[in-house]
């Protein structure tokens, strides 16, 4: 879900910047800077209170307390942290809600984006189909009349 959460980001981005260097500039604030306040470097609660809050809406912040928690902290530290609940079973899908309600509503914008993005190139190519249309019937005719078939591949 994380994955699906990245990607499609990524893909929101790509269709968003117009060229490649701009794309590479607004990496690290939206890929890098997260990391610092998603606890992957200190837990949350040593943020001060404003940036505490900031690190809780993060999904990433989410996502790595679950993988914490399944793989090496069975109390569920980070995600006391970010709920401040008893019961880390109940924390832990609280979070995976956050997670997959974020990486749905990042796949759903990217999806717009990217149809939005190629909308002008699928006109032009259905432009030309409709250019091509009417010389097809003709080009047909030739190769059943033994002419030059076009469509064969020449080995």
């Amino acid at each position: 879900i994380y994955v699906t959460h990245d990607q499609t980001e990524a893909m929101t981005m790509a269709s968003r910047i117009a060229n490649q260097e701009e794309y590479i500039g607004a990496t690290p604030v939206v890929a890098i800077l997260p990391w610092f306040f998603a606890g992957a470097l200190f837990p949350i609660s040593a943020l001060p209170g404003a940036l505490t809050a900031f690190a809780k809406v993060l999904p990433l912040t989410h996502a790595m307390a679950l993988m914490r928690y399944g793989l090496v902290d069975p109390h569920g530290t980070g995600l006391h942290d970010i709920w401040g609940m008893s019961n880390p079973a109940t924390e832990a899908w609280l979070s995976l809600a956050v997670v997959v309600l974020f990486a749905a509503a990042l796949l759903a914008l990217a999806v717009r984006s990217f149809t939005r993005a190629a909308h002008p190139r699928i006109q032009e190519i259905a432009d030309v189909d409709e250019i091509k249309q009417p010389f097809e019937h003709h080009l047909r005719a030739g190769t059943a009349a033994g002419g030059l078939n076009l469509d064969a591949r020449q080995s």
